[in-house]
């Protein structure tokens, strides 16, 4: 047909085109606003208590199809009791962009909650009145592990919201409230995506009567757009808040505080994947940690973590110093073998009954890894062995490491020293170099004060009577992926 046949056919069909044309906007609208509103209802309210195990509801769900806009008003999540709510909403509005046609993820404009109520309530240490939802999902079969979800959501706002805390593990119970709680925060991106415009980061809210508020800043620049957050906190007491975690943990945590002083920045483009940057200093000290049954396993006097500059997206961590002081460490073997720290390891799952078909994951990227100093100093390692008849107990102190240029970048090379004595006498320093791609290490050594007596419980099914003397060593020592080792 030739194009001149093509519009004469059109115009001759024109009125027929623009009824079945208007049709079918019309037949669109009219699913979108009265239809789809109610498949979205009954689904989400039946997703929710199958993956939860409670009854949710909504009240009712708007869809406007020409600004993309899904409104959901009056949500409920019920207690087990299926009557008292755990959680409310009043709004939430979710505005889609229409790149998410194209860029095959969702993309979100706009997200905003108004008026969430939640009521918390903590039953006893890292219980509370929504663990058995974790329970719950925790029993679901595992799902194989994918790529990076892609989504990009944007201008997140909630306002008008209040949450009431009832700790009934305390003696006497206690109750915190949060009031009038405002949370904006502009981006949250896994692609390259830029908005029109955005919020401004901020925290609002009154908490147990008293205002506290955090404003923060977005800052445009070409094809990019950043938000920074300082982060300070001084001496914050680990302990207090370990028994809150909703989930058990194998230690106990006697002291210990927690300071930070970081900066973070979080920045998306328009045509390359998101970065979030932290650098600044972590700090824990005095922390002291022990077994359920109160037996020692380690301490510290204090661990020191300065960031230079690290990407979590993209794995690039660099350390401008890692410092440990005062490390002690209780190492102990039962009869049976087995090690104290390895009762503190989860137990393993049972292995699945049937291999499936391998999927295609997105690789991470490579970890790129530089720590320009590393220093441990007066550390001890405390060993009490139960299985050899007559057991054996020996103490290293002073131990003493220092490395600087720790690198994986290729052919990179680090310097080390590591120092200390035991505790009849025995001496060890090392020093030298080392290259972790491709492995390779040199070693300049000394040993020296080895009781060989101190051996006769490992030795006594094999020989009639302990070997006596001491022992000391000097040498060099190297190590290559290709030629193994050599002394």
């Amino acid at each position: 047909m030739s194009l001149h046949n093509l519009l004469e056919w059109l115009k001759q069909h024109r009125k027929k085109l623009l009824v079945w044309g208007g049709g079918i906007v019309i037949a669109f609208v009219l699913f979108a606003t009265l239809v789809l509103p109610v498949i979205i209802k009954s689904q989400a309210e039946k997703a929710i208590l199958q993956s939860t195990g409670r009854a949710a509801s909504i009240e009712k769900v708007r869809f406007n199809p020409f600004g993309m806009t899904l409104t959901l008003q009056g949500f409920k999540l019920l207690e087990p009791d299926a009557k008292t709510p755990f959680v409310q909403l009043g709004r939430l509005r979710v505005s889609l962009s229409s790149t998410s046609l194209f860029r095959f993820a969702p993309v979100v404009d706009e997200l905003s909650l108004d008026t969430l109520q939640v009521g918390l309530v903590r039953t006893a240490a890292n219980r509370y009145n929504f663990s058995d939802i974790l329970d719950r999902l925790a029993a679901q079969p595992k799902k194989e592990k994918g790529g990076t979800p892609r989504f990009s959501i944007n201008n997140i706002a909630l306002q008008n919201s209040s949450i009431d805390f009832d700790d009934r593990a305390v003696a006497g119970g206690k109750k915190h409230t949060i009031r009038d709680l405002q949370l904006a925060i502009p981006f949250i991106s896994t692609i390259p995506y830029l908005a029109e415009q955005y919020t401004d980061p901020k925290f609002a809210a009154v908490i147990n009567g008293a205002k506290f508020s955090f404003h923060g800043k977005s800052k445009p620049l070409a094809k990019s757009m950043e938000t920074d957050l300082n982060i300070k906190l001084t001496d914050l007491d680990l302990p207090h808040y370990l028994a809150y975690l909703p989930a058990q943990v194998p230690i106990k945590l006697d002291s210990g505080k927690l300071s930070l002083d970081l900066a973070v920045a979080y920045r998306i483009f328009q045509n390359k994947k998101p970065e979030l940057i932290v650098k600044g200093l972590t700090r824990l000290d005095q922390i002291n940690i022990k077994e359920k049954n109160s037996a020692t396993l380690a301490s510290f006097k204090r661990f020191d973590v300065v960031a230079k500059e690290v990407e979590l997206f993209s794995r690039t961590i660099a350390l401008q110093q890692v410092a440990l002081d005062g490390l002690a460490l209780q190492v102990e073997r039962d009869s049976t073998g087995k090690l104290n720290f390895q009762r503190l390891l989860p137990a393993q799952p049972a292995p699945p009954k049937a291999a499936k078909k391998p999927t295609k994951k997105e690789e991470a990227p490579p970890l790129q890894l530089l720590v320009e100093n590393l220093a441990l100093t007066d550390g001890t390692v405390a060993f009490h062995d139960k299985q050899p008849a007559g057991g054996f107990k020996s103490q290293l102190q002073a131990i003493t490491v220092k490395l600087s240029n720790l690198s994986t970048a290729a052919n990179a090379q680090s310097s080390y020293e590591i120092s200390f004595n035991g505790d009849s006498a025995e001496k060890f320093a090392a020093s030298g170099t080392a290259v972790l791609s491709p492995i390779s290490a040199t070693s300049q050594f000394s040993l020296s004060g080895i009781m060989l007596q101190r051996g006769w419980p490992y030795l006594q099914n094999l020989l009639t009577a302990p070997i006596k003397g001491t022992l000391a060593l000097e040498g060099k020592a190297a190590f290559t992926a290709q030629n193994g080792a050599s002394v």
